[in-house]
């Protein structure tokens, strides 16, 4: 399992885009992580790498999708 945050950390995703609803359903948190690499494959398929896994093994390189917590997600803005 991935690590979780800490007791009253707030790692919950909020999107106004209809198309962003979409991959936050299919990826959770991952989809607007600024950790987050998108590598796509030659046949067209799309995967999340976390790159939080090089430097700490609590995290998985591909984690299992969709993720509803991690301590390590920060919001792509930030």
């Amino acid at each position: 399992p991935l690590p979780l945050a800490p007791a009253g950390h707030s790692n919950r995703l909020m999107a106004a885009d209809p198309d962003a609803c979409d991959e936050a359903a299919r990826c959770g948190l991952c989809a607007h992580c600024r950790h987050v690499k998108r590598v796509s494959s030659a046949r067209g398929s799309a995967f999340y790498l976390c790159t939080l896994a090089a430097i700490d093994d609590r995290f998985p390189k591909y984690p299992p999708l969709p993720v509803s917590e991690c301590v390590g997600y920060t919001p792509e803005t930030e």
